[in-house]
């Protein structure tokens, strides 16, 4: 286990704050971290319409690039990761979901950051497909459609892969 001696915020903003800690392992030895801070928990969602995934096209200036992702964003306070997935598809889509109970989450980034993610499953209710706000496109996609795609290396963000890996043994385990 670590002890921290320090903190210093280097930097902050409405969604991160980086910090750099000092701390001390238990063999004695100090040791410094950069720690990203990431203010709120976020929501994947894994969207069915029967054999359809529901995929956005986002372009992420970070990376220079547009990425096929499931829907995603942030918890805002008082929601749970299901309230959170259903009002991100609906801003971002335009579409209604149902969501399961079932739920799994991770930290993308745990040597690095304490961000976390919650994927979470839900089913087509109503609604046409409009892209909004950052999303440049907004599709159902076949399930082998997509599998092609993954195989292929077109898919690349990380809360997308965790979740799709996660659906794929739900569904071998017939929870899906």
């Amino acid at each position: 286990m670590f002890r921290r001696l320090g903190r210093e915020e280097k930097f902050a903003s409405n969604w991160i704050k980086l910090f750099l800690d000092t701390v001390v392992d238990s063999r004695g030895v100090t040791l410094q971290y950069n720690v990203v801070h990431v203010n709120r928990e976020s929501v994947v969602a894994v969207v069915r319409k029967g054999s359809q995934l529901l995929l956005t096209e986002n372009y992420r200036y970070p990376i220079g690039k547009a990425q096929l992702e499931f829907p995603a964003g942030e918890i805002e306070d008082g929601e749970t990761p299901w309230e959170a997935a259903q009002r991100e598809v609906l801003e971002e889509t335009g579409i209604r979901i149902r969501c399961e109970e079932d739920s799994y989450s991770f930290y993308p980034s745990n040597g690095l950051s304490d961000q976390k993610i919650h994927v979470v499953f839900g089913e087509y209710v109503e609604g046409e497909l409009q892209p909004q706000y950052e999303i440049m496109k907004c599709c159902w996609m076949e399930a082998d459609e997509w599998d092609k795609r993954l195989m292929a290396g077109e898919v690349t963000d990380a809360a997308t892969l965790i979740a799709c890996l996660y659906a794929k043994i739900r569904k071998q385990r017939g929870n899906c």
